[in-house]
């Protein structure tokens, strides 16, 4: 129980607030058809960045999503790239930039070279040379992640809060604490001096609420199910029973083994806890196996019989298709209960994010990705979603991204959907 407290009591963003969820009911926002939810999307992208980035990033969306859908999978959402692809994202005019490494000819297979050629003839992706391809960026990530899972603890690791990679920078970001000459030659002489990484003076730690979980002891579990429907949406706030008010939020809805239930944050819950939103009980955490706190900060509620998680957001219907791959520049939105539904941009890929606790590491986020919303206490679990990117016609627009974790103030941390899948063996079936 000690070595439970003790890490809960570091963990990200533990959300105290005192709202109660506003859907626990069987009502549920009207769902927009196909062309309003385009409609409305296109109107928010004009009306902050102009027509023409709207125009510009729709296209840009359903090219590179296109590109992403022709490559190997390594699992739902994680493409394999060739090894002279330097990244894609998408610019201040909305404009898709795939990145190629100088010197070299861009050529998988030959139905995808035409495509790609294709596309950036007819749908004007830009390219651009590189020194650095992406799969070089991802193993300097994998690198810094296996040093910090390593029995011997590195001090110039730990001064390190953070990792990730810039892809239109075409480097990996090393976010430092002490960001002094000293602690950087420390750095390059005891972790690695590649020219793929750039230093940069962290911000305020992500997530950190030491005095926000109490070790209460947890109320026997009831598991009555409910005699009329119940209704709840992502973004909602929830609560374990122990808990008074709600302190998280609810995230997207899965399946586990053909059991249905939502992804919410693993440090806000415990294996066994009944979760309510608000008054309602609304599920349960069954086990230990249902939480993955390492890696992906992320868990599984089973739903009582009665219950529902709903795929509508404020009139945008959620698919339980995935989104092909996440692209730095994107405009993503999140849902949480105190900062609601907000609109924000992708800012890098591949982010890690160690916590310690008097020099113990603790956890760990990893292949999560860091966006542009400021997060608040309450927000965490809350559901990040994103335009799927092939127009108009789709009948489910939006696919989920992953769930808030953490933040620091400016930016939060999203932890991702296939990270969360690998390590909780989810699916968005529904």
């Amino acid at each position: 129980m000690k070595k439970l407290t003790a890490i809960l009591m570091v963990l990200i963003l533990i959300m105290s607030s005192t709202m109660v969820a506003n859907a626990q009911n069987t009502y549920e926002e009207p769902l927009l058809s196909e062309a309003e939810q385009f409609d409305m999307f296109f109107a928010e992208l004009a009306n902050e960045h102009g027509v023409e980035y709207a125009s510009n990033y729709f296209r840009s969306i359903d090219a590179l999503n296109t590109f992403a859908t022709q490559l190997p999978q390594i699992s739902e959402g994680s493409p394999v790239f060739p090894d002279n692809f330097g990244g894609a994202y998408i610019d201040g005019n909305g404009i898709a930039v795939l990145l190629l490494t100088r010197g070299q000819a861009y050529s998988i297979d030959s139905n995808t070279e035409a495509t790609l050629s294709q596309l950036q003839n007819s749908l004007g992706v830009m390219t651009r040379h590189v020194n650095f391809s992406y799969n070089e960026l991802r193993l300097t990530i994998d690198r810094l992640n296996h040093l910090l899972a390593a029995d011997y603890v590195y001090p110039a690791l730990q001064n390190a809060s953070a990792w990730y990679i810039d892809t239109a920078g075409n480097r990996v970001v090393v976010e430092l604490t002490d960001y002094s000459r000293e602690a950087i030659h420390l750095f390059n002489t005891t972790i690695m001096h590649s020219p793929v990484i750039q230093f940069e003076q962290a911000p305020a730690r992500d997530g950190f609420d030491d005095e926000a979980i109490l070790d209460i002891n947890i109320d026997d579990v009831e598991m009555t199910p409910h005699n009329i429907r119940i209704l709840a949406a992502p973004g909602d706030g929830m609560r374990p029973r122990r808990q008074t008010e709600n302190t998280s939020s609810i995230g997207y809805r899965a399946s586990l083994n053909g059991v249905r239930g939502f992804i919410t944050a693993a440090h806000a819950v415990r294996a066994g806890d009944e979760i309510l939103s608000g008054t309602t009980r609304v599920g349960h955490v069954a086990n230990e196996s249902h939480i993955a706190l390492a890696n992906a900060d992320a868990a599984f509620v089973t739903l009582y019989i009665g219950v529902d998680i709903s795929d509508n957001v404020d009139g945008m219907r959620i698919s339980g298709e995935s989104i092909p791959y996440i692209w730095q520049g994107q405009t993503i939105y999140h849902a949480g209960m105190v900062t609601g539904i907000r609109g924000a941009t992708i800012l890098g890929a591949g982010l890690t994010v160690p916590l310690y606790r008097n020099g113990i590491l603790v956890t760990t986020v990893i292949n999560a990705i860091r966006t542009s919303y400021p997060s608040a206490p309450g927000d965490s679990g809350g559901i990040v979603f994103a335009w799927a990117g092939f127009g108009a016609g789709s009948t489910t627009p939006y696919g989920v991204v992953g769930i808030t974790v953490g933040g620091n103030g400016t930016t939060s941390v999203v932890s991702t959907f296939p990270e969360i899948n690998r390590r909780l063996g989810t699916s968005l079936r529904w």
